[in-house]
C-alpha cells in the first residue's frame, strides 16, 4: 500500500506508561481517545504520519480485548472481539525506529495479500502512538501445536492426537497453496515454519507472520534471516537468495510434519545451521508406508542448489497428486484406521 510504504517514524525510545495498558485494566477494550493519547505518548509520529494512519482506521470503539495469546519481543497479541467478531490485535510494544519500520513494512506486505491459505489482515490503527493490526483469528491453533503438544486423553492421561493422512495432505497442500501464492505477488515470506501456519475451526491452513518477509527483485538481502533450524545454506553462508530459500524451508516443513518431530531435534539451533551450510546435513528420513511418496519432493525442496528447487506451484501439484493417487485398500484401511472422515476424504486416499 503506497502511504504505509512511503511512510517514516522520528520514534525515539522512551521509558513512559502505555495508554493501551491502561485503558485495557479500566474498561477492558481500546477506545479512541486511549487510541490518539497524546499525554502518554510513547512515541513521536510526524503530523502527516498521523494522518496517514488515521485515514486507515475504522470505528474502532466496539473493540473489545479479551485476552493476551502471545508476546514477541517487539509486540503483544490479544484475542479480542471486533463488531461481534473474534480477532487478534497484533500491537508494537517498542519504541526503537527499526522495530516501528519493520512493523510498517510487514503491514505494507500483508494488506496487500488475499488468498484463502494466506490469515486475513483486517484493518490497522494506532494505539499510543504506535501502529497495530486487527487480524483474522484462527481457532484452531498453530500447526506447531498440532503436531507437537500432546493433548489430554479420555484416561487423563496426555499424548499427540492422532492426526488422519487426509488431513495431513490438505494441510501440506494448503500451505503451499499460501506460499505460492505469496511467490506469485512478488513476496518471499523468509520464516517459513509449522509455528507460522495457523488452522481455522475445520483445520484448513494458513499462512501468517510477515515480519521478516520481504519483496522480491532487490539487489541483495539480509543474511540470517528467518529461523535457523529452518534457513535455506544460501541465507546461513550470506550469500546471493531470492524466494528459493522458502522452497528449502518449506521443504524442512513438509519433513517436520510427515515425521512429527522437530528438525534437527538434537542440536542447538546454531549447530543445526552450521551442519546445514558446511556438512550438508539434513533431517534423516523415516517416512511411514503412507507418506513415501513424499519423499522425492522433501529432497527436491532442501536441494543444496537453489536453481535445482522446484517452484511451489509444482510442489502444490506434486502433493496434490500424491494426495489424489489411488491406493491399495490394505494402505487406506491404516491410514483411516478408527478415524470416522467424510466420504470426499476416503476417496481421496483409495482407488
Amino acid at each position: 500500500m503506497p502511504v504505509m510504504q512511503s511512510m517514516t517514524t522520528s520514534c525515539q525510545p522512551a521509558d513512559v506508561s502505555s495508554s493501551l495498558a491502561a485503558a485495557l485494566t479500566s474498561s477492558g477494550s481500546l477506545s479512541s481517545t486511549a487510541a490518539h493519547s497524546a499525554s502518554t505518548a510513547a512515541c513521536v509520529f510526524s503530523t502527516d504520519e498521523v494522518k496517514a494512519l488515521s485515514r486507515l482506521q475504522g470505528a474502532f470503539s466496539s473493540l473489545s480485548i479479551r485476552a493476551v495469546i502471545g508476546e514477541g519481543s517487539s509486540s503483544h497479541v490479544y484475542q479480542a472481539e471486533w463488531a461481534g467478531t473474534a480477532v487478534c490485535v497484533k500491537v508494537l510494544r517498542t519504541t526503537e525506529t527499526k522495530h516501528v519500520q519493520r512493523f510498517l513494512s510487514e503491514i505494507a506486505i500483508w494488506r496487500d495479500l488475499r488468498h484463502p491459505n494466506v490469515c486475513a489482515l483486517l484493518d490497522v490503527f494506532i494505539s499510543d502512538q504506535r501502529p497495530s493490526m486487527i487480524l483474522e483469528f484462527m481457532v484452531g491453533g498453530s500447526l506447531d501445536s498440532l503436531l507437537h503438544t500432546p493433548r489430554r486423553d479420555a484416561d487423563g492421561g496426555e499424548a499427540l492426537e492422532d492426526i488422519p493422512p487426509p488431513l495431513i495432505g490438505r494441510i501440506i497442500m494448503e500451505s503451499a497453496a499460501g506460499l505460492a501464492y505469496l511467490h506469485t505477488r512478488g513476496v518471499i515470506h523468509r520464516d517459513v515454519k509449522s509455528a507460522n501456519v495457523l488452522l481455522d475451526e475445520t483445520r484448513h491452513a494458513k499462512l501468517t507472520d510477515f515480519g521478516v518477509s520481504t519483496r522480491l527483485g532487490r539487489p541483495e538481502y539480509t543474511a540470517e534471516t528467518g529461523t535457523y533450524r529452518q534457513m535455506a545454506p544460501e541465507v546461513i553462508m550470506h550469500k546471493p537468495y531470492d524466494h528459493k530459500c522458502d522452497v528449502y524451508s518449506f521443504g524442512i516443513l513438509l519433513w517436520e510434519i510427515l515425521h512429527r518431530q522437530l528438525p534437527f531435534e538434537g542440536l542447538a539451533p546454531l549447530q543445526a545451521a552450521f551442519a546445514v551450510a558446511m556438512q550438508g546435513a539434513r533431517p534423516a528420513m523415516a517416512l511411514s508406508e503412507v507418506f513415501g511418496q513424499y519423499e522425492a519432493v522433501i529432497t527436491a525442496c532442501w536441494d543444496t542448489d537453489a536453481t535445482r528447487r522446484p517452484e511451489m506451484g509444482e510442489v502444490v501439484a506434486r502433493a496434490a497428486a500424491i494426495c489424489q493417487a489411488p491406493k491399495p485398500l490394505s494402505t487406506v484401511r491404516r491410514m483411516i484406521g478408527g478415524h470416522n472422515l467424510e466420504s470426499s476424504e476416503v476417496a481421496q486416499c483409495a482407488s
